[in-house]
């Protein structure tokens, strides 16, 4: 190629068309269950370095790292198998559940609002906040249970092929 000032040198279209990827050539597979290591990954650290008792927003962050690791895990299925959907279920009830204490949570905390505005209602939703607190406290303890289903080591052997 031809440059403005009239010199040659090599350039892009030398090098076009790319070569095609290795994995469409046949000489290796694509390990598609890396794209779900690093999400995975993050998720248990993240929950086995909280405390005993997390507070709402590591749970809701605990919420947003099941979401990506799920996603990744579903994106997998075509080519791992029932190995990953069963992974991804589990992570779908974590988050369930994460769901559940989240709402209860942004109910509560509205509800707290709106007493202190209008005083005509506190007593009905101070009321209504300590329903809240009890769905908080149910969830709250459920996500462990899950939690403990989905961080199973034999769900995420396929992880490592």
């Amino acid at each position: 190629m031809t440059s403005a000032d009239g010199s040659t040198s090599a350039c892009w279209t030398a090098l076009w068309p790319p070569s095609s990827p290795r994995w469409k050539e046949g000489e290796g597979r694509l390990p598609l269950s890396r794209l779900a290591r690093r999400p995975w990954r993050r998720l248990h650290k993240y929950v086995e370095a909280l405390d005993d008792e997390p507070a709402d927003a590591e749970l809701h962050r605990i919420r947003s790292l099941a979401k990506r690791a799920r996603y990744a895990a579903d994106a997998c299925v075509p080519a791992v198998g029932n190995a990953a959907a069963e992974s991804a279920a589990l992570l779908a009830a974590l988050q369930t559940v994460l769901g559940e204490h989240h709402d209860a949570v942004v109910t509560r905390d509205w509800l707290q609002r709106q007493a202190g505005v209008i005083a005509s209602i506190s007593f009905v939703a101070g009321e209504m906040a300590a329903l809240e607190l009890g769905h908080i406290g149910v969830a709250a303890k459920r996500w462990r249970v899950e939690w403990g289903s989905a961080s199973r080591s034999g769900n995420w052997r396929w992880l490592r092929s």
